[in-house]
């Protein structure tokens, strides 16, 4: 019965790897000889100050999407010209070149 107990493999693992794991994160919370602050302390500041950052990334979007939504509006709003001015007209009519020909069904 022994050698098929998992949930105990498991549990001996898990005790394992947590009693490591602690003395880890206690070295790494505790300050270093010179009295600086510790390592873990800097790590947690560094994204705490990441709300600064995500209030300048969501104003930069915001103003982007204000944006995009007035030139929307401007180019919606506008009365279209149907008529299109084309450099070449002659490319625009249907016609056969010379050098082309079609049998027709006669």
């Amino acid at each position: 019965m022994a050698a098929t107990d998992g949930a105990g493999q498991v549990a001996f693992y898990a005790v394992v790897g947590v009693i490591p794991a602690s003395m880890l994160v206690y070295s790494l919370s505790r300050p270093d000889k010179n009295g600086e602050s510790p390592a873990l302390t800097k790590w947690i500041a560094g994204w705490a100050n990441q709300a600064e950052e995500w209030e300048r990334v969501n104003s930069n979007h915001t103003a982007t999407v204000e944006r995009a939504a007035r030139d929307k509006h401007l180019f919606l709003n506008v009365e279209s010209n149907p008529h299109i001015e084309l450099k070449f007209p002659e490319y625009a009519v249907p016609r056969l070149p010379e050098h082309h020909s079609i049998p027709l069904p006669c």
